[in-house]
Formats: C-alpha cells, sequence, structure tokens
C-alpha cells in the first residue's frame, strides 16, 4: 500500500514539474514588444546626421568588498532596421557607475533588446534623430517621471502594465497638434 501511495506522489509530483516547466516556457518564450519609441516631440523625421540613445534598462547590485552596492545598468543589443546584429552596449562605464551609457547613432530606426525591471527581456522599437536624444526607461515601476506638461495619453509608449517606457515617435509634433511625418 505504502509503495503504492510512493508512486502517487512521485507521478504527481513529476506531472507538476513538466506543467510548471510548460507554463514557465511560454511565458518566457513571448516577449513583450512595443511600439517605436522616439525623442520628445517635436520630432522631424530626419535621414543625416547622428542622435543619441540612452537606454535606463534594469540594474543589478554590484558590491566591491563589503561596502554599499551600486547599482549598474545592464547591458543590452541594438539591432538595426533590418534585424541584423548592430551593436552590444555594456550601459555603464565600470562596477561603479549607476548611469547608462550615452550612445551615438546614426540617424534611423532601431531595434533595441534590454532587460526590464518588471518584464524581463523586452523589445522596444527605436527612431533616431539627427542631434536629439531618445531615451527609454526600463528600469521598472515608478522609478521614472516624465516631467513637463502633461502630455496626451497617445505621446507615450507603455509597458502592458501601464508603465511609461518613453515618447512615441509618432507623438504630436507640437502644441498645434499636427502629427509628425513616419
Amino acid at each position: 500500500m505504502k509503495t503504492e501511495m510512493d508512486g502517487c506522489k512521485r507521478r504527481a509530483t513529476g506531472i507538476a514539474t513538466v506543467v510548471g516547466l510548460m507554463l514557465l516556457t511560454s511565458c518566457a518564450s513571448t516577449p513583450v514588444t512595443l511600439v517605436t519609441v522616439g525623442p520628445k516631440p517635436p520630432v522631424v523625421h530626419s535621414t543625416s546626421g547622428t542622435g543619441q540613445l540612452i537606454v535606463y534598462s534594469d540594474t543589478e547590485a554590484k558590491r566591491l568588498d563589503k561596502g554599499l552596492p551600486y547599482y549598474v545598468h545592464t547591458s543590452y543589443v541594438i539591432t538595426a532596421h533590418d534585424r541584423n546584429f548592430f551593436k552590444w552596449v555594456p550601459n555603464h562605464a565600470g562596477d561603479m557607475d549607476q548611469m547608462p551609457q550615452s550612445v551615438l547613432l546614426p540617424s534611423g530606426y532601431y531595434e533595441i533588446v534590454a532587460g526590464s525591471g518588471d518584464y524581463g527581456r523586452v523589445h522596444v522599437p527605436v527612431v533616431i534623430e539627427a542631434g536629439r536624444t531618445t531615451e527609454v526607461h526600463l528600469e521598472g515601476k515608478g522609478m521614472w517621471k516624465p516631467g513637463g506638461p502633461s502630455a496626451a495619453d497617445a505621446d507615450w509608449v507603455r509597458l502592458p502594465d501601464g508603465e511609461i517606457v518613453g515618447w512615441s515617435a509618432l507623438a504630436a509634433s507640437g502644441p498645434k497638434g499636427s502629427n509628425s511625418p513616419r
């Protein structure tokens, strides 16, 4: 009788483990992909020159000896518009640098694949404008509070939970509400 119960327990544990792994795999294999993030409006889509990209990716604690930890931004990958690898960005200058790296890129469309504080690895399309800075905020709930005048909901790119990631590349180009060209 006891061996029959042990066998049932082992089977139940095995089935629960397999189902759990299937659920985890299905969640992990579907990365979050967002709409295109661009620089703060007004946006004038330029085809020449360079712009800046700053990605506030998830952070990880780094300790030097027994001191307080430093929270450095995690690395990310930039792919070109054709989805081919373009650049890997370590996203911090050293083990104590808590600011993300600023990356100069030729004007155009890219996609970043970076760690998010709340969603793991996310795919974020970005547009880089000549002489402008595009910021992407993935550090976690409540870490970035955009300042300035209130913007319409359509002006923001958001994660599924509503957390603001950055300005929409399709945001209105000024107070008159004219849409920027794509």
